[in-house]
Formats: structure tokens, C-alpha cells, sequence
């Protein structure tokens, strides 16, 4: 018989906590006239809190 897994197994074999930001920018198109937006996912890299990487990701 198969071994059941749980999800704290799941958890286990991932290894890593990684910490991500979602960030979503606003574009104003003038053809057009109306708002898109774009989602974009960031790692955060290890040694950094996320306010950290946040205003030096703005910076730029």
C-alpha cells in the first residue's frame, strides 16, 4: 500500500522559506485611456526584509 501524505510532508520537502512580494504596477496608456495593471512576483533575497527590497527596488 501506498504511504498517505500529508501536508505538513509537502511542507518538509520544499526545504527553503523563501519570502515574496507581489507588486503591481499601474499604466496609463494615452491611446486608450484606461488603467491596466501588471502583476509582478519578487523573491526577496536572504539577509533583506521586504521594506528593504521595496525601496530599493523603487529606487531604480
Amino acid at each position: 500500500m501506498a504511504k498517505k501524505q500529508t501536508f505538513e510532508d509537502k511542507l518538509k520537502k520544499g526545504g527553503k522559506n523563501l519570502v515574496k512580494i507581489k507588486v503591481v504596477h499601474a499604466l496609463d496608456p494615452e491611446k486608450t485611456g484606461n488603467i491596466k495593471f501588471k502583476e509582478r512576483m519578487y523573491t526577496v533575497p536572504d539577509g533583506k526584509t521586504p521594506d528593504q527590497f521595496a525601496k530599493e527596488l523603487f529606487s531604480k
